[in-house]
């Protein structure tokens, strides 16, 4: 409670207690007082919704780093057979790189697709911002993009330094 509140409380009391002293009056608060307590529970609901998503982003990048370091894993003796023909190690981290962006592109497009058609049973919780908006979807994308990509570049420079006789040797 700010200092003017108190002291404005105080003289309001003060004033009813000299017309009638039996007088019950409520606490008296401040609006900011009033609108922050009112709006716990969405600032709750927002700092839920917010730590789920950091975390379904987390479990996206980490998803995209398995299934392409996987894929290069499983590859190590193709991606040696490449560099004993004369692949460069820019050709082979180039390669492993679209194979990533090509399935998080394919990801990417389903799940706008999706958050188009879903959009409108959850335009309940946006609040001022349309389920279609133009400047979310891209800049969600461009992020899910640049994650991809840092997912997919790691596996690419592991596999870049491939020996090919080892890989060759590999069974």
């Amino acid at each position: 409670m700010t200092p003017g509140v108190e002291g404005l409380e105080r003289t309001i009391r003060a004033r009813i207690a000299t017309v009638d002293a039996n007088v019950q009056i409520n606490p008296v608060i401040s609006l900011d007082d009033k609108f922050s307590r009112e709006l716990v529970g969405p600032r709750f609901n927002v700092l839920l919704i917010g730590a789920l998503a950091f975390v379904a982003v987390a479990l996206a990048a980490v998803g995209v780093f398995g299934v392409i370091a996987y894929a290069v894993a499983s590859r190590t003796r193709e991606i040696g057979v490449r560099m004993a023909l004369g692949a460069t190690p820019r050709q082979l981290v180039a390669g492993v790189v679209r194979q990533g962006m090509t399935l998080a592109a394919l990801g990417m497009v389903l799940g706008l697709a999706g958050a188009l058609l879903l959009g409108r049973f959850l335009s309940s919780l946006l609040y001022g911002l349309a389920p279609t908006d133009g400047a979310t979807l891209a800049v969600t994308l461009v992020g899910f993009g640049l994650i991809a990509a840092a997912a997919s570049y790691l596996p690419a420079r592991r596999a870049a330094r491939v020996d090919p006789l080892t890989a060759l040797r590999q069974e």
